[in-house]
């Protein structure tokens, strides 16, 4: 999730103007030409249709998502729908002196989310971005490892059979560590920043624009670690996953969070905080 540091009150544009979302039966039929120069679909999802992350990423990757895509950066389609989020809402209030004014509130409401789906160069796909409409539009950014791993590989021409997230063989194992250690936090950021100086505009009338000084920060919410030790049955992993947890429930706690960065719990105060 995102802070921006500077809240404008401006409606979020989205580069969507003119595209009017419609149900996922009509998405076959109808498609809207935008500012990318090409026909982008776009469909509402209903929220009981999106309670599980994985059916959404099935539904984008059977629908649109293709083996020939044209190009490294391909937009696949836009998903809209409302969920409840904390966010402002404003009041008309009029003082004592009669004079009218507003007041903003810090609200938890329904709020339209706009996730934009796409195949990264980088990060491969489906990826997507998700932003918030309303202040203060959070934004979320999803992609899988194995998927930047299978574009590397495929970079190198290296042959490689993959089973939904589990590389069951490849020619040249070391090429998957390879692609692993190449992968830097900066790299990712850097796409980042790009799908986000694309999407996230406002509107000003004739042109989209988003101010310099409203930036965000992003922050680590799940981390999956994944291994290519195959087990034969549940029964032989269990004690092992038992011991996993063991060892890592508390990494996260002031006396251990230190080994992560290096620093120590602040003297001053009786607080378990840094």
């Amino acid at each position: 999730m995102l802070r921006p540091a500077l809240c404008l009150g401006s409606l979020l544009r989205v580069f969507l103007i003119g595209l009017q979302p419609y149900s996922a039966a009509d998405q076959a039929s109808k498609r809207t030409d935008n500012c990318f120069g090409r026909y982008l679909p776009t469909c509402w999802i209903h929220h009981h249709q999106t309670q599980r992350f994985v059916a959404l990423q099935k539904f984008v990757q059977k629908t649109y998502c293709k083996e020939d895509n044209p190009k490294p950066d391909y937009i696949y389609c836009i998903i809209t729908d409302k969920e409840p989020v904390r966010t402002f809402a404003s009041r008309e209030l009029t003082s004592r002196k009669g004079r009218n004014y507003e007041r903003l509130y810090d609200c938890r409401k329904p709020v339209k989310q706009y996730y934009s789906y796409f195949h990264d160069q980088l990060l491969g796909g489906p990826s997507y971005l998700k932003l918030s409409s309303h202040l203060p539009f959070q934004t979320e950014f999803y992609f899988n490892g194995h998927n930047a791993v299978q574009v590397q590989l495929d970079k190198k021409g290296i042959a490689y059979r993959r089973h939904d997230n589990a590389f069951v063989d490849v020619k040249d194992p070391d090429a998957i560590e390879n692609a692993v250690k190449s992968l830097t936090g900066r790299e990712v950021s850097n796409r980042i920043n790009h799908w986000m100086n694309l999407f996230f505009k406002f509107d000003k009338g004739t042109y989209s624009t988003r101010s310099r000084y409203l930036k965000h920060e992003w922050y680590l919410s799940q981390i999956e670690v994944s291994s290519n030790i195959v087990f034969r049955s549940a029964r032989f992993c269990t004690s092992l996953f038992e011991r996993i947890l063991d060892k890592f429930q508390r990494l996260g706690l002031p006396e251990s969070i230190a080994m992560v960065f290096t620093s120590r719990p602040h003297k001053k105060t009786k607080s378990r905080t840094f």
